[in-house]
C-alpha cells in the first residue's frame, strides 16, 4: 500500500519498480513469518503442552501468511498492470 500511495503524492515516483521492490520486501517478511509458524508446529522434546494446540496454532499462522502473501502478490502485480499516472 505504501508504494501505491506514492502515486497520490507524485505520480512519477510510483512506478512499477518501486511497487515490485516494496512487494518483494513485504513478501519476504511474510514468508519468514510463515516459516516461523511452520517450525512452531514441532513439539519440543521437553514440552508438556498439548501437541494438537501447537499444530493448530502453526496451521493458523501458515494460513494467515498465505492469505497475506496472496494480497501482496496481487497488489504488486497491479503496479505493473496500471501505470502510475493513470491510477
Amino acid at each position: 500500500q505504501a508504494a501505491s500511495n506514492t502515486v497520490y503524492w507524485d505520480c512519477r515516483l510510483g512506478g512499477p519498480w518501486l511497487t515490485a521492490g516494496t512487494g518483494l520486501a513485504c513478501a519476504a517478511l511474510i514468508v519468514v513469518g510463515g516459516v516461523i509458524s511452520w517450525r512452531a508446529r514441532a513439539t519440543p522434546p521437553s514440552s508438556v503442552d498439548r501437541p494438537e494446540t501447537r499444530d493448530f496454532a502453526g496451521w493458523v499462522g501458515v494460513g494467515a501468511a498465505a492469505v497475506f502473501l496472496f494480497a501482496v502478490v496481487l497488489q504488486t502485480i497491479s503496479g505493473f498492470i496500471v501505470p502510475g499516472c493513470f491510477r
